[in-house]
């Protein structure tokens, strides 16, 4: 009983595991950018890079055909005219997201998202 109980798990986090991010149209064209290094004898593996990495690298490697940075910057204020809206679970994101991934939007046009400083697009 323990043994298909083991199967059964294995067999869902493998499954979980495979689909993430499927549904992007370009899913299979999208790669993740990571830091593995030591520091101060600890090992570190994260998925942050400095700013600049991501125009050096399109610019070096020819088949890059597009490339996006993204912030998970937490919360902050948005205002527009007299209104505020406090949002703690925003993300900063280059104007090239809406080419890497398919999104629907909500608000705001993949055409011309994020093009000008302080846009916004709603998914």
């Amino acid at each position: 009983m323990f043994g298909l109980a083991a199967f059964w798990l294995i067999v869902l986090y493998v499954g979980d595991e495979i689909s993430y991010d499927r549904d992007n149209s370009n899913a299979t064209r999208i790669y993740r950018v990571a830091q593995h290094a030591r520091w101060n004898g600890n090992l570190m593996d994260v998925a942050l890079t400095s700013a600049p990495f991501a125009p050096h690298m399109k610019a070096r490697f020819p088949e890059i055909e597009a490339t996006v940075r993204i912030n998970m910057e937490g919360g902050g204020t948005i205002e527009y005219g007299d209104k505020k809206i406090e949002a703690n679970d925003m993300i900063f994101a280059d104007s090239s997201i809406a080419k890497v991934f398919s999104y629907t939007f909500l608000y705001g046009d993949a055409a011309t998202a994020l093009q000008k400083p302080a846009s916004v697009v709603l998914t």
